[in-house]
């Protein structure tokens, strides 16, 4: 799978409208193979913001509280 059609996936699920009661979606990835680590900064979202975790993401709690209008995807 390619960037452009990894990053065309994710603005499709992030321009579906919101079920119910729902604020926010987060999508997880999880890049076992660190195929797209060197990418990743390549990720520009419409209507969603990248954050990488790393073993010292403290501040991505307090982020994601601030912002809670935003959508997520953390890899």
């Amino acid at each position: 799978m390619d960037t452009d059609k990894i990053i065309q996936d994710l603005n499709r699920r992030f321009a579906v409208l919101l079920p119910e009661f729902y604020q926010r979606r987060i999508i997880f990835w999880y890049d076992e193979d660190k195929e797209f680590e060197d990418k990743l900064d390549e990720v520009v979202l419409e209507n969603a913001k990248v954050i990488e975790l790393t073993g010292n993401n403290v501040f991505c709690r307090n982020l994601y509280e601030a912002r809670r209008t935003n959508e997520y995807v953390q890899s």
